[in-house]
């Protein structure tokens, strides 16, 4: 029963994640326009379950989706899948930091370039950041 509990929070959360980002899409303009998913690790279960969902709505509001997380937290990694998501010129960003200090620098590229963040789990203070959805710990706990 947890368990089940614990996926469809975990599927809640990735449809609240990319509902804001993706509001207004579906359009004929937003043909072409992707989506860079940047989760916090790519074997870690919670962040499968949330990139799965953020694909598949993105895929819904008929925008391209593109995982860029790499297996382990890397902060130097993450940076660099930054940094190329605006080289590609994608429409939004979704990250899971792997620390809340060090991706300054290239959310100052992705904020040049106008292109929304919403951060999961991990706090960054950014003014980019344009949503932050979180676990309430303690209401996490009382589930456990």
């Amino acid at each position: 029963m947890r368990n089940a509990t614990r996926n469809i929070a975990i599927v809640l959360l990735g449809c609240v994640l990319v509902s804001g980002m993706f509001a207004g899409c579906g359009k004929e303009s937003d043909a072409g326009k992707k989506i860079v998913f940047i989760g916090y690790s790519s074997t870690n279960t919670f962040w499968i379950t949330l990139k799965n969902s953020a694909e598949k709505t993105a895929k819904e509001a008929g925008l391209a989706f593109s995982d860029m997380t790499s297996s382990e937290p890397d902060v130097i990694a993450q940076k660099a899948a930054i940094d190329n998501a605006i080289r590609m010129g994608v429409a939004g960003l979704i990250i899971g930091p792997s620390n809340s200090k060090g991706l300054g620098k290239s959310l100052d590229k992705a904020k040049a370039a106008g292109i929304p963040v919403v951060t999961v789990d991990t706090r960054i203070d950014h003014d980019l950041i344009s949503s932050h959805v979180a676990t309430d710990n303690v209401a996490a706990a009382g589930l456990a």
